[in-house]
């Protein structure tokens, strides 16, 4: 356990780091919007396709890594329209529990993730990625599209194909095929680039939590963070012990089946006829409460899976 909380306890402090600068204005909103495009744009593709680029993949079952998390997503989206069918939410904020439950936090993943587990774990995490970034955004849509059959599913699937993430998943791996990686001029400054990853996302994602949001909470808040961060970790320990015989893909399909909701999904929430209030709640909520889950869930992995 003690293990287990100094490798997340960098990642709650830069939450709180984050928050408290943004609320405190010592950094200005400007800077935030900012930061938060160099992450997504920059930082994090620079970081993956220097990972992936050196990456031993030897051993590796990738139809393994991805099918499980898949499979469960898919399970928990039929459990939601059953539940949807059960509780009547406003179509609005169905949309919301929706994406409070598939969603994962990217950034909040590498940063636990390559805290417990290195490079190794980081290279496990952007197959995943690769796979569960455009299963995520187009079950989401699927589930906007179903009060609203204006969405565009061309739009949605030239958004997909752009995202900065996967383009880079994509070159990573094709640098590490090719033999060749990163050449060591260019090497170099993407280590740099690298470093700067984590630590400003995981700082952005703690600017971005409202507190007040924790004044109202709802039937659909409390669903969405049992489902998210008690149920789906729970069921993916479960098929991980049964099934998954490499430690290392087993302990990453934990983790990243336990992150809080992205950020990402309260501006989907906004574009396309969501409940972005209830939205930023779930958001909020689930990221504060994931400081004192995800430590949890890691000390019953670590008991079950490395015993």
């Amino acid at each position: 356990m003690k293990d287990i909380l100094i490798a997340l306890w960098p990642v709650f402090i830069l939450l709180l780091l984050g928050y408290t600068a943004k609320h405190s204005q010592f950094l200005h909103k400007e800077f935030w919007s900012a930061a938060e495009k160099a992450t997504y744009f920059v930082l994090f593709p620079v970081l993956l396709v220097y990972k992936l680029s050196l990456a031993d993949f030897s051993g590796i079952d990738f139809v393994n890594v991805a099918g499980w998390m898949v499979g469960l997503t898919l399970v928990f989206s039929a459990l939601l329209a059953g539940l949807q069918w059960c509780m009547r939410f406003s179509w609005p904020v169905f949309t919301s529990v929706f994406q409070g439950t598939v969603r994962f936090n990217t950034y909040v993943s590498f940063a636990v993730i390559a805290g417990i587990l290195g490079d190794e774990g980081v290279a496990i995490l952007a197959v995943l990625l690769t796979v569960m970034i455009p299963v995520v955004n187009l079950l989401s849509v699927a589930v906007f599209s179903a009060g609203d059959k204006n969405i565009s599913w061309v739009g949605v699937g030239k958004s997909i194909s752009r995202n900065p993430l996967i383009i880079a998943c994509f070159v990573g791996f094709l640098l590490n095929l090719s033999g060749f990686g990163l050449p060591t001029v260019v090497a170099s400054v993407a280590s740099l680039l690298a470093a700067m990853a984590l630590p400003l996302g995981v700082l952005c994602v703690g600017a971005g939590l409202r507190l007040d949001t924790l004044k109202k909470p709802s039937s659909a808040l409390l669903l969405s963070c049992m489902l998210k961060l008690l149920l789906m970790p729970l069921s993916m320990l479960g098929l991980a012990w049964l099934f998954v015989e490499d430690y290392r893909v087993a302990i990453t399909l934990i983790i990243f089946s336990a992150l809080p909701t992205a950020p990402s999904a309260y501006i989907l929430s906004r574009q396309l006829g969501g409940d972005s209030e209830t939205m930023a709640a779930i958001i909020s909520v689930q990221t504060l409460l994931a400081c004192l889950s995800l430590p949890v869930i890691l000390m019953i992995c670590v008991k079950i899976v490395l015993k």
